[in-house]
């Protein structure tokens, strides 16, 4: 199967494309689209690319191999993807649209958390009902949470080893926090994804537990959960299963042929007058 015709974005289209789509949305005014696929497979996607670029921004030839074909539409382009990508890598990155790839073992490691909408909506932190915005983050083990308070995103998670944090968030971002500990951006490697709304750098995991403190255990503490086999236990308030006819519709298929339903012996009450009650209901509508 060939994804084809898939709009995303303020206007961006894909044309057709081999790899999948892990993303494909708004993030701060800019169409971003994260594809991925198998790191042995080649892969092949066409769109047209739009905005002003990057002209910092060069594409890898050994990996990426760029191809105009005046036939399609609007001038599109071909982008082959050579076997053997590894990580995350742009193709094109300019003010309207930034386009990404990457194998599917990093793309695993990406996670898309929303941002709040306005504190006063009671679905302000429901996608598509109460925010539309969402950022990109990659590497941790898990992404528990994102805010953005002016210019600082925070972030919360888990992490399981030490691993390269890859942010794609609004350029307006200048701080960024995990755990609550701010994390140092490498420029360099931020601005070889994007020249901009890119943030990268490195995570450790911390072995330091502040606060706290394992209690001394004086003595074992139990509670009996069988009571019933105990030598003073009194079963004479049990019910006893003597019935050997059932009024429900289903009989008993095995056993001695006495009946187990708790409701022949009382034990279910309310479930009889719900039962009762939705009996009459639809014949009322029956008679209607």
């Amino acid at each position: 199967m060939i994804l084809a015709d898939y709009t995303f974005g303020l206007g961006s289209t894909l044309l057709y494309s081999t790899a999948q789509v892990f993303f494909a949305g708004i993030i701060d005014n800019r169409d971003v689209l994260l594809l991925h696929g198998k790191r042995e497979h080649h892969h092949e996607f066409s769109m047209r690319f739009s905005g002003v670029p990057n002209p910092a921004h060069v594409v890898d030839p050994s990996r990426v191999v760029l191809n105009s074909n005046p036939d399609l539409v609007g001038g599109a382009v071909i982008v082959n993807l050579l076997p053997g990508v590894q990580g995350l890598i742009p193709i094109h990155d300019s003010d309207d649209q930034l386009i990404l790839y990457a194998d599917s073992e990093t793309a695993g490691t990406f996670w898309s958390p929303t941002l709040a909408g306005n504190k006063g909506d009671s679905f302000a932190n429901f996608w598509s009902l109460g925010t539309n915005s969402s950022i990109l983050v990659g590497g941790p083990y898990l992404v528990r949470s994102a805010d953005l308070t002016g210019t600082t995103l925070a972030l919360r998670g888990d992490l399981k080893t030490d691993v390269r944090l890859t942010v794609i968030a609004p350029k307006a971002v200048r701080k960024i926090t995990w755990n609550g500990y701010d994390a140092t951006p490498d420029l360099s490697l931020s601005r070889a994804v994007s020249s901009s709304g890119v943030f990268v750098t490195d995570l450790h995991t911390r072995h330091d537990l502040d606060g706290i403190r394992i209690p001394r255990l004086t003595g074992w503490k139990y509670k009996d959960n069988l009571p019933e086999i105990g030598k003073g236990y009194n079963d004479t308030h049990w019910t006893y299963a003597n019935h050997i006819k059932t009024n429900l519709p289903l009989k008993p298929l095995y056993g001695d042929g006495r009946v187990l339903y708790g409701c022949d012996y009382g034990l279910c009450v309310l479930v009889h007058l719900l039962v009762i009650d939705a009996y009459f209901h639809r014949l009322a509508v029956r008679m209607r």
